[in-house]
């Protein structure tokens, strides 16, 4: 445990020495889903609230794993990383709970903000703000782990680990067609889909653990 906390740490410290440019690309993005959220009214289980959130969570989750999985892949320093003396499975717990938690506080600044729009701007939106319910949150945290998984497995496996983004931006869509078809149908919980990305992300994680404890250091580090 100690070790996957020390990873978390690690991988904090990297984020905050990022450049200034990456920063401005995050401010960029919170503020314009905050808009999109504000303009929306959190008051009902809508289901085009429900898409904006898990989408959300596609766009933040998605673009952590791409800087921590793939781009450390292609660039070699996971080889590097690999070789520091962390065990590989406090490596793989580490990083994707660092995606986890990351995209939690994201989603957070982009509440507040839109809790500030609706405060100020409140005549000239529709309806006032109120805190999204327990149902958009439980989506976006089980699609932001299923989304971490998915990158540390797929960017083992896919021979061009740059395509992980694109190919999680269609699990996620299969996912959710398959849902409002079946719901078209008959009354599905939006808990159900939760489940299901929760379940798909746990067995991503067991698939990447066991790929990454039993992948071969290619450049090794030598003194």
């Amino acid at each position: 445990m100690r070790a996957v906390v020390q990873v978390i740490r690690n991988e904090l410290r990297i984020f905050t020495a990022s450049d200034r440019s990456t920063f401005f690309i995050y401010a960029v993005l919170i503020l314009t889903w905050s808009f999109l959220f504000s303009v929306n009214t959190f008051e009902k289980d809508d289901a085009s609230v429900m898409l904006w959130w898990i989408f959300f969570s596609v766009v933040i989750s998605g673009n952590f794993s791409t800087t921590i999985f793939v781009l450390e892949r292609t660039s070699g320093a996971l080889e590097v990383i690999i070789t520091s003396g962390f065990s590989r499975r406090a490596l793989m717990l580490g990083k994707i709970l660092f995606v986890l938690g990351v995209s939690i506080v994201m989603a957070w600044f982009c509440i507040g903000l839109a809790f500030i729009g609706r405060t100020f701007f409140s005549s000239m939106l529709s309806s006032y703000f109120i805190a999204p319910p327990k149902t958009y949150m439980g989506l976006y945290i089980a699609a932001s782990f299923m989304n971490a998984a998915f990158g540390a497995y797929f960017s083992i496996r896919l021979p061009n680990p740059r395509l992980v983004s694109f190919a999680a931006v269609l699990l996620v869509g299969a996912l959710v067609s398959v849902y409002y078809g079946i719901s078209a149908i008959m009354p599905l919980s939006p808990w159900i889909l939760a489940v299901l990305f929760c379940a798909i992300g746990a067995l991503w994680l067991v698939l990447a653990l066991r790929e990454f404890e039993s992948e071969r250091v290619t450049r090794p580090i030598t003194n």
